[in-house]
């Protein structure tokens, strides 16, 4: 997913590594999804301050922890399914 880089900031960021990861794991680019689901599941603040000031906006427009736990489950799970079809594949080329 070129371009998806920009810059932004705290609850913006990670929702845009949220979208990017389900974009990507519906391009079936499983490994780009699961890094931006391990980055964003990462990214916390430290300015407390922050945190209070911010912590209704950040609960309407941040996906949930359990959001992003679910996506990551299904990555992996996606991710060991592709590696088990190209070993069948392989196996049959050389086996």
């Amino acid at each position: 997913m070129a371009g998806c880089g920009g810059l932004y900031s705290g609850d913006q960021c990670v929702k845009a590594l949220y979208r990017r990861a389900v974009a990507n794991e519906r391009l079936k680019e499983y490994t780009n999804g699961l890094a931006d689901v391990k980055k964003a599941l990462k990214t916390v603040p430290d300015d407390v301050d922050f945190l209070k000031a911010d912590v209704k906006k950040a609960l309407k427009t941040v996906p949930d922890d359990v959001d992003f736990l679910k996506l990551k489950e299904r990555l992996e799970v996606k991710i060991k399914a592709e590696k088990e079809q190209q070993k069948k594949m392989y196996s049959r080329m050389f086996g």
